[in-house]
């Protein structure tokens, strides 16, 4: 995967950018990706919370629940979406182009963006209560439970909860074991 959506991996680029000549790095295309998945994995999301703590509230103030698509429509107000907003802030050299994106962070960072540091609290709370739900979910099968649940743990440095749970699938794979539970039951399998 990492191989087909990179077109620089292939010899092309889907960007058309100025040729800047970049020293030649030892290893191969494998270990190139491999490079660069652990850089996405392990050190862009701590470096992407820290610019979000650096912008909030010292260039952009607290949401006080604008920041939630649900609480912006009970409270009548304009939703502000802060992946958006922060990525000219964070990406100068990319908005000056002309790039728009968004800047994807840990879950707790947008109760952060809400609610200051009691969002946070909050934030640590709600997944406390997540995880014991998961764990008490699958507490007969914890081969399984590592299975199904370590993409989606692991992919809370980079997404909000209520996305991972609704859009992003766990909510989902969650249930599908709840239906086939009697499935997994008759061979117990622990680590």
């Amino acid at each position: 995967m990492v191989f087909v959506s990179n077109p620089a991996l292939r010899g092309g680029d889907s960007n058309q950018l100025p040729i800047i000549e970049i020293p030649s790095q030892s290893g191969d295309e494998l270990t190139s990706s491999l490079n660069g998945l652990t850089t996405r994995t392990f050190l862009v999301p701590g470096a992407i919370v820290s610019k979000w703590f650096r912008f909030i509230p010292d260039s952009k103030p607290f949401l006080n629940g604008k920041g939630y698509h649900f609480i912006s429509i009970i409270l009548r107000t304009e939703f502000k979406n802060y992946t958006s907003e922060l990525y000219p802030l964070i990406y100068p050299g990319y908005a000056k182009r002309g790039y728009a994106g968004t800047v994807n962070t840990a879950s707790f960072m947008y109760d952060y963006s809400n609610f200051g540091w009691i969002g946070i609290i909050y934030s640590a709370i709600i997944l406390a209560i997540v995880f014991v739900f998961v764990n008490l979910i699958f507490e007969d099968n914890n081969f399984i439970k590592i299975c199904v649940n370590l993409y989606y743990v692991l992919a809370l440095s980079s997404s909000s909860l209520l996305t991972l749970a609704f859009s992003g699938g766990w909510g989902l794979m969650i249930l599908l074991f709840l239906i086939f539970r009697k499935d997994f039951t008759s061979n117990k399998n622990t680590l």
